[in-house]
């Protein structure tokens, strides 16, 4: 998946997107929620505090790394 198709999956101009990737703007909170329920995964996550995440039933799944 590219991050246009990303941005635009999550309703996000794929310009502004591409800022958040490159760290030339700050990510709203909004946008980690919005891409964290994309993937299924948590904000924790995204933002790599912890390897564990959780199923789409809200069940929790350790990343067996």
């Amino acid at each position: 998946m590219t991050q246009k198709e990303l941005a635009l999956a999550i309703d996000v101009r794929p310009q502004t997107f591409n800022g958040y990737m490159t760290s030339y703007r700050d990510v709203p909170v909004e946008i980690l929620v919005k891409v964290a329920d994309f993937f299924g995964v948590t904000t924790d996550y995204l933002l790599g505090r912890t390897d564990s995440t959780v199923d789409k039933d809200g069940k929790l799944i350790v990343d067996p790394r």
